[in-house]
């Protein structure tokens, strides 16, 4: 939950009136986000965790799938330096 909506559960301390603006001044939190989140809005990271395509456990085994092949073709392509270069030099 983030900290607009945390503000919103709270709900105004007393003395301070219940007013966007007055919560606002007093949480730190912008008004219009305030705003946004009574009305149902979501947060952009709220919005973009909804959109992913794969979940993380997902992205981090194809991030592992990718170094390795990374690695495979890195190693490849030094070897066959190395073997241009041992021939270069004959």
């Amino acid at each position: 939950m983030d900290k607009a909506s945390q503000v919103l559960a709270q709900g105004p301390p007393v003395g301070v009136p219940r007013s966007y603006r007055a919560i606002a001044d007093h949480s730190g939190v912008l008004r219009a986000t305030l705003h946004h989140r009574a009305c149902d809005r979501r947060s952009i990271e709220e919005k973009a965790d909804s959109q992913r395509y794969l979940a993380p456990f997902e992205e981090k085994a194809m991030d592992d799938v990718d170094k390795r092949k990374l690695e495979k073709h890195l190693h490849k392509l030094t070897k066959g330096a190395q073997t241009s270069i041992a021939r270069s030099t004959l």
